[in-house]
């Protein structure tokens, strides 16, 4: 995508705005500047910085330029903008070659370490929805790679949450399907261990056709981060405030606040709430003309099993085909 200085610089204004206004409500969530909002234009640790200017409460972290520059340089970085490290990548990929995933293990627990002692308790990673490999085969493969990733990450009590991807043309890319749907990869995350969950993106929530309850039989303890955005439904049209599109964001926040999510508060008692809140959002983001796609968001929501829910966003593009 194209984006001119001032679009670029507008954005992280609205952005901005957004953050103040869930600062500012009683929430368990805070904001936290996704990488995808700079288009990689803003290079660590003037994006730690960047993300303190325009008022976020958090910043998602770049974990092999963090490590570069050591952990008292990356302690006092965080320290000295007040950032909170929402999440990074797990950092390499774990879908490859026996071999590629070989060489990422030897590295993982000095990563891991690294990760815990900044206070980045999350990581996440993007699963393959189709592949040239059948899927019980690469499923199994993939659990026991996974259950070996967690049982070193539970060692620094981190999570990881599975990034699905819903959209049709993603899982027809490859020969075979996999995982794309919500409750199987769900189910997947469980039997890989205590720690491993989802990366819950409302794109991608949407287009594997899950629901609210599902979002409610996953809990906090195996939602790890939330993407949200929202569509017009269509391409090359203006996108919506976020909110007011055909995603459902307001069910989606409802059901995502960790208080309900432990089964406290009535059904329907603060849905008036969490539509103005998601309005007020989308007012202060505001809407803007995007092509190649219908998807526009913020990056995302992160639930933890304790009264305090972590939230990063980031307002972004992304090119999407409708399924």
């Amino acid at each position: 995508m194209m984006t001119t200085r001032r679009a670029f610089l507008a954005g992280c204004a609205a952005a901005g705005a957004v953050a103040r206004v869930v600062a500012a409500a009683p929430s368990t969530m805070y904001v936290s500047l996704n990488g995808s909002l700079t288009g990689g234009k803003i290079a660590w640790p003037d994006f730690v910085r960047l993300a303190a200017r325009v008022g976020y409460g958090g910043v998602d972290m770049n974990l092999g330029a963090a490590m570069k520059d050591g952990l008292d340089a990356t302690r006092a970085l965080l320290a000295e903008t007040k950032m909170r490290p929402a999440y990074s990548s797990l950092p390499f990929n774990a879908t490859r070659d026996d071999a590629a995933f070989r060489t990422g293990m030897e590295k993982l627990d000095d990563a891991a370490k690294f990760s815990a002692a900044i206070g980045c308790n999350r990581m996440v990673v993007v699963m393959p929805p189709a592949s040239a490999t059948p899927k019980d085969e690469l499923r199994r493969t993939l659990k026991e790679r996974f259950t070996a990733i967690g049982e070193v990450l539970a060692r620094h009590q981190i999570r990881l949450g599975f990034e699905f991807l819903g959209p049709l043309h993603f899982r027809t890319a490859q020969p075979h399907e996999f995982i794309w749907r919500m409750d199987e990869m769900l189910q997947f995350a469980r039997e890989c261990g205590p720690n491993l969950g989802l990366l819950l993106d409302v794109w991608h929530w949407h287009h594997a056709g899950a629901t609210a309850e599902d979002i409610v039989r996953a809990g906090t303890s195996r939602i790890v981060t939330i993407h949200l955005s929202d569509s017009a439904g269509r391409a090359r049209q203006q996108t919506p405030a976020a909110g007011r599109g055909h995603h459902r964001l307001p069910e989606l926040l409802w059901r995502a606040d960790g208080d309900r999510l432990r089964g406290r508060g009535e059904p329907g008692a603060d849905r008036t709430g969490a539509r103005r809140r998601v309005a007020r959002r989308g007012r202060a983001h505001g809407a803007g003309e995007h092509t190649g796609g219908d998807a526009q968001g913020w990056s995302g929501l992160t639930g933890q099993p304790t009264n305090t829910q972590p939230v990063g966003m980031a307002s972004r593009f992304r090119r999407s085909k409708p399924a």
